[in-house]
């Protein structure tokens, strides 16, 4: 029971974490569109800083994705490539256990994914450009505790 409530809040901190990063590396794509000049380095450095302020372990990918989702191609590969509306990052951290240290198990990782996209808003009626955190499906994980695994979709 506490190592599973702990796997839970770690989960949680590992996703916040996650959507953090992603949503980081769609905030500097907002500003390529508007006509700011931004480059691959921008959104590399701006989703591993804000995944390293957030406890996250380990970048394991980040990758642009058009405004659906769909993976145009690798975040740090040199550049940006047309139509990056979104950054997908998949992320892990590890963290101690308590009573599964005893039979073994001193240490879980936790893994999750988020994708952020941004665009303009124009349904809204106001304009402007939009980063937005979206978790379609994103996946969730605690190994090797199976407690916590869940599918997020929406």
């Amino acid at each position: 029971v506490i190592d599973g409530g702990n796997a839970y809040a770690q989960q949680r901190r590992t996703q916040n974490g996650v959507d953090a990063a992603a949503e980081a590396g769609a905030t500097q794509l907002a500003r390529g569109i508007v006509g700011v000049p931004i480059t691959d380095a921008d959104v590399a450095t701006a989703v591993d800083l804000t995944a390293t302020a957030n406890g996250i372990t380990s970048v394991d990918s980040a990758a642009y994705t058009d405004r659906v989702g769909t993976v145009l191609g690798v975040v740090g590969g040199g550049t940006v490539p047309v139509g990056a509306q979104g950054v997908k990052v998949d992320g892990s951290r590890d963290f101690d256990t308590y009573i599964a240290g005893v039979v073994g198990m001193p240490q879980w990782t936790a893994s999750a994914e988020a994708t952020a996209v941004t665009g303009y808003a124009e349904e809204s009626g106001y304009g402007g450009v939009k980063a937005g955190a979206i978790e379609t499906m994103s996946s969730t994980s605690v190994k090797p505790g199976v407690c916590c695994g869940r599918k997020f979709t929406g």
